[in-house]
């Protein structure tokens, strides 16, 4: 669930480490556990964040990540499997006094590959 920027490269890690805690309010589905959804249809998910007292100030960076998990062929099929993430990036900035000071710019944006080619 969270990731740490290393000059610009991402790196996924499975274990989630650090003093902030993440939760989902909707009733039927949990963090880390498979949910069910029909072709066509949409799920939101309630992504509830909290910051401990005495979490020590700085910026915190996440990834939520929803990802699919292909079902099960029928022996003898041969039908391709596709397996894609969808990721929302998460920056939380703590800070004691509730006044927040940045210089910090998006200078590029841009990807080793392309969906477009």
């Amino acid at each position: 669930m969270c990731h740490e920027a290393f000059y610009g490269e991402l790196n996924i890690a499975r274990d989630f480490s650090g003093p902030i805690r993440f939760n989902l309010e909707n009733s039927n589905i949990q963090l880390d556990q498979p949910y069910f959804l029909k072709t066509g249809d949409s799920q939101q998910l309630l992504l509830k964040i909290r910051v401990p007292q005495g979490t020590p100030e700085g910026d915190y960076y996440f990834t939520f990540l929803s990802q699919n998990v292909p079902g099960k062929l029928a022996e003898g099929s041969s039908q391709p499997i596709a397996q894609g993430a969808v990721g929302a990036n998460l920056l939380i900035s703590v800070t004691q006094t509730g006044v927040f000071e940045s210089d910090a710019r998006i200078s590029q944006l841009k990807s080793k590959c392309s969906i477009y080619a």
